[in-house]
């Protein structure tokens, strides 16, 4: 019962500080930064005065997120703070749920991992945006990881159909990648016995993908391009992510995508211009890349037939997944950490839960 009482005082704790960091942020955001961080709450804010209706429709991207703000009341606000708290909202109850529900006392690593990943997440998504909806699609696809039973895949691909309708089109790339990677990859249903077989069927899995998007006539490379196409040679534009090669056909649409997962995992372009925040990104990605890199030999590689390492599988189909379909869109390296804030917290805090059951298992060392 002690113990019981010590982790409640200690959560109460955690997610005072939590609250109070994130608010001490979004105050002092806006007076530090450069209004390009914005450029979403400025957008929205405009959308409010040309919104013709309150239906939601698809493929309607900057319209459905105003629309869903002005559900809430949000646009009588007239507060830049109270808008990023309302939006910061979104994802600590996100988080808060995702802890109740996973049953998990806060140690020092949990700890220390959610209070770094709170600064971007309040710069990021304490504001008007899209991404703070997308945490909260996150939220319930990570609530759906937790809790199902059956059928987990349908669901998670349902809810990413739902968010690709009405506010990112992209994501219907992020449910094929879902697909693929569980099921050939992680051979999460147990189909493949022979590896040889597997690879074949993944490289089948993804060819299929890139010559289907030709056939239609869209590179899915080119997305980037559009948007980088003005914004070349710009100061604040330092961290461009371009095409490799002019796409042609689905092979140079391949190479492209292949070129910017290097880059954005590996982000040695960084190095000419390093300064304090590009250092800052970098070592992360690292760190990040290290952590999975621990959790996916030490569980697995195992290839155990176990419920959890099934849910562990998910999760890493959820970042692989995630990261192949940035490696598709994302025009810069800032607007990749920006997206990434929207699947790797909730991801990694899942992974983290997960492991810690398994370490003295599999004799880990790491965390």
């Amino acid at each position: 019962m002690y113990t019981t009482i010590q982790n409640k005082n200690l959560q109460v704790v955690f997610f005072s500080i939590l609250l109070l960091q994130a608010g001490i942020i979004i105050f002092l955001a806006p007076h530090i930064l450069p209004d390009k961080y914005f450029y979403d709450a400025i957008t929205i804010r405009k959308q409010y005065t040309q919104l013709q209706n309150s239906s939601f429709e698809f493929f309607d991207s900057y319209a459905n997120t105003a629309r869903f703000y002005r559900f809430f009341g949000i646009d009588q606000l007239n507060s830049s703070l109270l808008e990023g708290c309302f939006a910061y909202s979104i994802v600590f109850i996100s988080l808060f749920f995702t802890f109740k529900f996973t049953n998990t006392q806060i140690n020092k690593q949990i700890a220390m991992f959610i209070f770094i990943w709170n600064v971007p997440v309040s710069i990021y998504l304490g504001q008007l945006s899209k991404d703070a909806i997308a945490f909260l699609f996150m939220g319930l696809i990570t609530f759906l990881v937790i809790k199902s039973e059956k059928l987990t895949l349908f669901k998670i691909l349902l809810l990413i159909v739902i968010y690709a309708l009405f506010f990112r089109s992209y994501w219907f790339t992020y449910g094929v990648f879902v697909l693929i990677n569980y099921s050939i990859l992680l051979n999460g249903y147990k189909i493949f016995k022979s590896q040889t077989l597997k690879i074949m069927c993944y490289i089948v899995g993804i060819l299929a993908l890139f010559i289907t998007s030709n056939i239609f006539g869209t590179a899915l490379t080119d997305s980037r391009t559009s948007v980088n196409m003005f914004r070349e040679g710009s100061v604040d534009a330092n961290t461009l992510i371009s095409n490799y090669m002019p796409n042609s056909n689905f092979l140079t649409d391949m190479i492209n995508w292949m070129v910017a997962f290097i880059t954005i995992v590996f982000p040695i372009s960084l190095v000419p211009r390093m300064n304090i925040l590009s250092l800052a990104f970098t070592l992360w990605n690292i760190f990040n890349i290290y952590f999975l890199f621990r959790v996916f030999r030490n569980t697995i590689t195992y290839n155990l037939n176990d419920r959890d390492i099934k849910k562990i599988k998910l999760i890493f189909t959820l970042i692989i997944s995630f990261t192949f379909t940035q490696a598709l869109f994302e025009p810069d390296l800032g607007s990749f950490l920006r997206h990434q804030l929207i699947q790797l917290p909730p991801s990694f805090y899942l992974l983290l839960t997960c492991y810690k059951g398994y370490r003295k298992k599999f004799n880990a060392k790491f965390f």
